[in-house]
């Protein structure tokens, strides 16, 4: 049975749906009516599809960019159940992309992918293919770390949770860039370092820096923008700055001075 789900790309969109339903009912309803309700409208406003594509590490601000596209139409294929996707085979790296998450999408509707892939030959004539855009999102290395570290700490369920929790910060810190991950050759430091290399020396898809967004807002969604097929109101902009507001603001002073305080320190 599971094989024959896989096959067909109902799998994984029953497991979210599960797991969804499981832990926020509420949510859950809300969210496939909210989907259902983006593929009536895109379908009134567009007679085409549209695909998008963001490569981008952990803690490297993607969740942001993943919410802005849902608040533009776009159904995101690995968070809804309205999509169909076959899985990745166990055989395949975590973080790669394989012809099965593209082939059973709709044509003529918009779909959103967030992938942690580092950088592959194959890549382009895959994406090329399926009619996906992409762009690579990076940030400072030195904040995508302190970041993660901090992460590890507040997520029991994280695979390094146990083995840092009760170290102090510079032996906790330190382990977190040193640990080489399953299915990885490198220490988390230099595999973070590696895909920022790979992906900049390629060179041939958009690149979006997430300090920008910092730097000018309105700028930074506008770059995003560029990538939709939507055109921003000024109410629409002023929607998505909230957004920003609530995201980016929402670290203390006394934490921000921390993390610039370790930036220094460690690196």
């Amino acid at each position: 049975m599971k094989n024959f789900l896989n096959k067909n790309g109902y799998l994984m969109p029953i497991i979210y749906a599960y797991k969804t339903l499981i832990n926020n009912p509420t949510f859950f309803f809300y969210d496939v009516y909210n989907d259902i309700r983006k593929d009536i409208i895109w379908k009134k406003k567009y007679s085409v599809g549209h695909n998008i594509i963001c490569f981008s590490l952990p803690k490297s601000g993607s969740t942001l960019v993943e919410q802005i596209f849902r608040n533009f139409g776009y159904i995101d294929i690995f968070n809804t159940c309205i999509r169909r996707f076959k899985r990745l085979p166990i055989t395949a790296h975590p973080n790669e992309i394989h012809s099965g998450y593209f082939e059973l999408l709709p044509k003529n509707k918009s779909n959103f992918m967030k992938v942690h892939s580092h950088f592959d030959s194959k890549y382009p004539e895959l994406l090329e293919k399926n009619n996906f855009l992409p762009f690579i999102l990076i940030r400072d290395i030195r904040d995508m770390m302190i970041s993660r570290y901090y992460h590890i700490i507040n997520d029991p369920n994280h695979s390094e949770h146990h083995e840092i929790k009760n170290q102090s910060f510079d032996e906790g810190f330190m382990s977190s860039l040193l640990t080489i991950k399953s299915g990885d050759k490198f220490s988390q430091l230099q595999y973070f370092n590696n895909w920022i290399v790979d992906w900049v020396k390629f060179n041939e898809y958009p690149i979006i820096k997430y300090e920008e967004l910092n730097l000018n807002k309105e700028n930074f969604l506008n770059k995003i923008q560029n990538f939709t097929m939507h055109d921003l109101t000024v109410k629409k902009i002023q929607n998505e700055k909230k957004i920003f507001s609530l995201k980016t603001d929402n670290l203390s002073i006394k934490k921000k001075l921390s993390f610039h305080g370790k930036k220094k320190r460690y690196f």
